[in-house]
């Protein structure tokens, strides 16, 4: 009446909790894993971002 599990189904049994709830991944970013001498930037080196000037409005010309 009661067989003794296969490997497949006790490998499942066992997995099955691990499957439900995984573990969070503690990996750094690729960047972390790199050479850092082509990570690290300069503050000169970095971007800046760029301030767009306000327009006006647009109008709708048609009804003028």
């Amino acid at each position: 009446m009661n067989a003794p599990l296969s490997r497949d189904e006790l490998l499942a049994v066992l997995l099955a909790p691990a499957r439900r709830d995984p573990e969070p991944s503690r990996a750094l970013p690729t960047a972390a894993y790199r050479d850092p001498a082509q990570s690290v930037q300069l503050e000169a080196e970095k971007a800046r971002p760029v301030r767009k000037k306000p327009r006006p409005p647009k109008v709708n010309k048609k009804w003028r």
